[in-house]
Formats: C-alpha cells, sequence, structure tokens
C-alpha cells in the first residue's frame, strides 16, 4: 500500500509539474505581435485555429517604417557593404577630403569591380580634382561596362564631355554631345 501510495505521489507531482494547459505561449503572444507586426496596408493570411492569437487582430506598423522599395532595387550596388563605401566616399568628397574619398571608393571597386556606377562615381571624383584624363578614362571604363544602361551611359558621355571642354577640344566636346544626345533620344 505504501508502494502504491508513493507511486502516485510521484505520478501527481509530476502531473502538477508538467500537466495541464501550458501558460508559455499565451504568454509570448504579444512579444510575437511585437517581432512580427503586419506592415500597414498589408492584408495578413487568414489565421489558422492553431496559430497563437487566433481571432485577433494583428498590430499594424506605422508607414514611415516601411520602406517604399527594396533595398537591393534602392541601390545600384548588390553589396551593402559597397554601398556604404560609396556613401563615405561622398561625405569625404564633400569635405574635400580626396584621398580618405578616393580610399574608400578604391575598396568599394575592389568588391564589385565590374560595377559601372562605381566607375562613373570614380570618374566624378576625378574631374572634380581636375584630373581630366583619369576622368576620361574612368567614363570610358563605366561605358564599357554599362551595357545597355542608357542613363548611365548619357551621364557618361556628359562627363567626356566636360572633360573635353576642361581640356580646350571643342570637337571632343561637340563628339560627346552628340553620344549622349544619341542615346537620350532612343530613351524616349
Amino acid at each position: 500500500m505504501k508502494r502504491v501510495w508513493a507511486v502516485l505521489m510521484v505520478a501527481n507531482i509530476g502531473l502538477v509539474a508538467c500537466g495541464g494547459p501550458s501558460t508559455k505561449g499565451g504568454a509570448d503572444e504579444p512579444l510575437l505581435k511585437e517581432r512580427y507586426p503586419v506592415p500597414a496596408g498589408m492584408k495578413p493570411s487568414p489565421p489558422m485555429p492553431w496559430d497563437p492569437g487566433y481571432g485577433q487582430q494583428p498590430r499594424e506598423v506605422p508607414a514611415h517604417m516601411i520602406p517604399s522599395k527594396p533595398e537591393s532595387e534602392s541601390t545600384p550596388f548588390g553589396n551593402p557593404a559597397v554601398f556604404e563605401l560609396v556613401q563615405q566616399a561622398e561625405r569625404s568628397a564633400k569635405a574635400q577630403e580626396w584621398s580618405r574619398a578616393d580610399a574608400s571608393l578604391e575598396r568599394a571597386l575592389r568588391l564589385e569591380p565590374d560595377n559601372p556606377y562605381l566607375w562613373f562615381r570614380r570618374a566624378s571624383f576625378e574631374l572634380r580634382r581636375g584630373l581630366t584624363k583619369d576622368a576620361m578614362a574612368s567614363a570610358a571604363k563605366s561605358n564599357s561596362l554599362a551595357g545597355k544602361d542608357r542613363r548611365l551611359r548619357v551621364w557618361n558621355w556628359e562627363l567626356i564631355a566636360d572633360v573635353q571642354r576642361r581640356m580646350g577640344n571643342e570637337a571632343g566636346v561637340r563628339a560627346a554631345e552628340a553620344q549622349a544626345e544619341k542615346l537620350r533620344n532612343k530613351t524616349r
């Protein structure tokens, strides 16, 4: 009898410790809704009976917290580190710290050497510094990598026209402007 009593006591303690509905799911439910809110304007998938919080409305995210475009569409850089390096280069160039700007842009080019936008950015920095031959070479490299990106190719030809103007080559200016105009007309 003592044995049966001991077994029942152990079983009862085990059931009390482990038994009954878990309160953990209910306590975590608000935390899950805070971590994974449904963006404003977007309908949530219909809740299922086994989902926590079945039948309750999800919390909406303020519109200013939702990006307008996915990050991959908002920049021409595939790597977020490249985007940050370009921004550093821009800040340095704005402060006329050209060695820092060059270093940041050079690191970005090492990460994405075939990115025509980086070469265009480099050409524009070189032109701002008065390095006309280097700017011409970088713009030509950007053009060679631009492929069907007419907008970028127009920018490159406009930059080349500026380089030619600084060099005093009027024929080169006219030729570069003609190329830019030809590409502009194709995009319309």
